[in-house]
């Protein structure tokens, strides 16, 4: 007899799906600083006067800059998004456990009326187990949150 039924597919669906969302902000992060690094290694050539000039003096400058602004303002948002993405994800992944929890309740409740008591305290405890589950996921989405912020506003202030 099976205690807890959690279908695989839709599972590693939910999974795949949000794992591409959160590569996409990756890659958002990725490509702003990469545009940055380009930017910044690229020396400025004035056609009209014939020469390349350190990037601290024209309009270059000022797009680095401005870059630089960006990664460092966007730094918390990004964090608070990434957070978003993560906790909608396991929304649903607990909307699937919960799901689970009933279901062992139904066959909880049948094990006790069929007098299998011992039965139905093992299923009862496996409940248990997916209950504290959900609060592991919670707590460490929280966690996560925390340690995105600390390192977001740590590399505001570096720069």
């Amino acid at each position: 007899m099976r205690y807890i039924t959690v279908e695989r597919e839709p599972l590693e669906t939910l999974i795949a799906e949000w794992t591409h969302r959160g590569d996409q902000l990756t890659l958002l992060s990725v490509l702003l600083a990469r545009a940055r690094n380009q930017l910044a290694e690229t020396p400025e050539y004035y056609p009209g006067e014939r020469r390349c000039s350190p990037l601290s003096e024209g309009p270059q400058a000022s797009s680095t800059r401005e870059l630089d602004a960006a990664i460092r303002e966007s730094a918390t948002a990004i964090a608070r998004h990434r957070h978003w993405v993560r906790s909608a994800f396991a929304s649903q992944f607990k909307q699937i456990l919960r799901s689970a929890i009933r279901d062992v309740g139904v066959r909880t409740t049948d094990a006790v009326l069929a007098g299998k008591i011992e039965l139905a305290n093992r299923i009862e405890s496996d409940r248990q187990t997916v209950r504290a589950i959900i609060g592991v996921i919670d707590a460490s989405l929280n966690r996560m949150l925390k340690d995105d912020l600390t390192a977001a506003v740590k590399s505001e202030t570096q720069k």
